[in-house]
């Protein structure tokens, strides 16, 4: 029992034979006199009385306990080590599982480490750490486990870079400071030229990702394309395409550049088979969302749902329930409110899910802003601003006071406009461009898509506040950048905007044939069509019976608005 007082919250045969020098006949032995219990999963356990009581007896041999101490810890960061592959691996691969499992273990084996300046055990563990941690959502894991261990890293070393980009990547989760961009900067500048091609890949691949986070997507590109040229060094397919998506996603300058892109990448993934289904998730995931940019609605619920088939790739990870959220504003977009509200609501209230909100704040606070939306859409003002408020406060609460985000604040600050506030509207307004965002991993172009509602709902607060000039300039912006990248849902909804600007300034003629283009476009936003119908129809409840003018038509009558705009500055 001495022998086993090292283990924390449970060993497995492997483990007891490695580290205690025990085998089976022994270990029946003490489950028989109820020492040790054994679990449907032939894991062991021991009740907390007999651990301590053990414990002691065990320590009271100093030398034997310090042996028997450091085969504990050289064999669970043996094991983190011997699963290199777990950062390269899809969501909650069973590598991860494995190390959930024996989490508490890992931790014990990690202190002593750090205590004994074991540096030789440390580093080869840090990569499968980082991969755990980032699966879990749990940032504070390598804060604490990786800041210890930095302050006994000598400069300069590998260690202290990897160390250093772990603690970057638990920053980039969190949306802290500069999201860790510095510090994976440092890591990745410490080990260059000094590592095998595994930590080569997933420090680019963190950096790429803090990068594409503070919106610097030249740099992003170019360290994706190095994380997939490392992973190609390997023979890490999965992983490699992986990348291969993330580079398409930026390096593309509009969305139907990026949608072809993905969709050629789509056809070579599905060629992989099996292996490559999270991959395949991902592609989707991406298609989806640029179908919504691009206006096709239904094509982007298609979508979502056709990832459906490949969700059980994704495990328990924080991507499987943000595709619940990709599908509650799939269906927001496309005008299916009742179904968006029916996902949001199962996430927020379903039994099964309670540990995963625990562990994926962002997604609940996303969940909780979807159905704020769909109040709003059904003109239930007082349900809006509730969810709303609630969907920041849950995101505060996760990333502190001054956080915010776009989705959620666009809402607040709607609902006060609504209700003639301008002035609280300006001050929602700062909540809805703060940030973090939840859906930070999005890409690019959804980045600049938010860009544009964050433009237009300046717009609005300004021409609420008189200031139609200030306006007029804003709303340029936004179509400018719209057009820029061929983001025409996004564009629809501004025209909404623009019209009202026009009407400020008396011309209520082109104000209503804008509303008129909007409300029956099939391609805008359902909220946006909405929008446009009340002033024409004094109502929700418009017949949206419009002719699809696809993507250059949007696009030309985009350029004429942002064209008269500019004339009348």
């Amino acid at each position: 029992m001495r022998r086993l007082a090292v283990f924390r919250g449970g060993f497995d045969l492997a483990a007891a034979r490695d580290v205690a020098g025990l085998e089976l006949p022994v270990l029946l032995s003490l489950v028989n006199k109820s020492f040790v219990w054994r679990g449907a999963d032939g894991r062991y356990a021991r009740h907390p009385l007999v651990w301590r009581d053990a414990r002691e007896r065990a320590q009271a041999d100093e030398a034997a306990f310090e042996e028997t101490r450091s085969r504990h810890a050289r064999f669970y960061l043996r094991m983190l080590a011997e699963r290199p592959d777990a950062y390269h691996h899809p969501g909650d691969s069973p590598m991860l599982h494995e190390i959930h499992r024996d989490l508490e273990n890992v931790r014990e084996a990690w202190r002593w480490a750090v205590e004994r300046g074991a540096h030789d055990v440390l580093q080869p563990a840090i990569g499968a750490l980082t991969a755990y941690a980032w699966s879990r959502k749990r940032s504070g894991l390598i804060e604490d486990l990786f800041g210890a261990a930095l302050a006994t890293a000598p400069n300069g070393s590998v260690l202290h870079g990897l160390l250093t980009a772990g603690l970057g990547c638990a920053q980039t989760w969190t949306g802290r400071g500069d999201h860790g961009v510095q510090r994976l900067r440092d890591g990745v500048r410490a080990i260059e030229g000094r590592v095998q091609a595994a930590d080569r890949a997933w420090t680019n691949v963190g950096l790429g990702l803090a990068l594409a986070r503070r919106g610097e997507r030249a740099e992003a590109l170019v360290a994706f394309e190095r994380a997939a040229q490392s992973y190609e060094e390997l023979g890490l397919v999965v992983p490699e395409l992986a990348m291969r998506n993330n580079v398409v996603e930026h390096r593309a300058e509009g969305a139907i550049e990026a949608l072809e892109g993905l969709q050629a990448l789509e056809r070579r993934v599905r060629r992989e088979g099996a292996p490559a289904h999270y991959v395949l998730s991902f592609v989707l995931a991406g298609i989806a969302i640029l179908r919504q940019l691009l206006g096709d609605h239904a094509a982007a619920v298609r979508a979502v749902r056709a990832r459906g088939a490949y969700e059980h790739v994704l495990g328990g990870s924080f991507l499987s329930w943000g595709s619940r959220n990709l599908l509650a504003k799939a269906y927001l977009t496309a005008g299916r409110l009742r179904r968006a509200e029916a996902i949001a609501c199962g996430t927020l209230r379903r039994r099964a899910f309670a540990e995963a909100r625990e562990r994926f704040p962002d997604e609940v606070s996303y969940a909780t802003a979807v159905i704020g939306r769909v109040a709003l859409v059904r003109r239930d003002l007082d349900a809006a601003e509730a969810w709303s408020r609630r969907a920041l406060e849950r995101h505060r609460e996760a990333h502190g006071p001054q956080a915010g985000f776009t989705f959620a604040g666009e809402t607040l600050v709607r609902v006060a406009l609504a209700e003639g506030d301008p002035d609280g509207a300006a001050s929602w307004l700062e909540a809805a461009q703060q940030g973090p965002e939840p859906r930070w991993y999005e890409g690019h172009l959804a980045t600049t898509a938010r860009r544009v509602v964050a433009l237009t709902i300046e717009a609005d607060v300004r021409v609420a506040q008189g200031a139609v000039g200030a306006a007029r300039a804003t709303l340029r912006d936004a179509l400018e950048v719209a057009m820029s990248a061929d983001l025409v849902a996004p564009g629809l909804a501004t025209l909404v905007s623009a019209a009202h600007c026009f009407g400020s300034a008396g011309d209520e003629e082109r104000r209503d044939s804008l509303l008129r283009y909007v409300r029956d476009h099939p391609r805008a936003p359902y909220d946006a069509r909405c929008a446009a119908a009340r002033p024409l129809a004094g109502g929700n409840h418009a017949v949206f019976d419009g002719v699809d003018d696809g993507v250059e038509g949007v696009m030309n009558t985009i350029s004429d608005v942002a064209i008269e705009l500019a004339r009348t500055l």
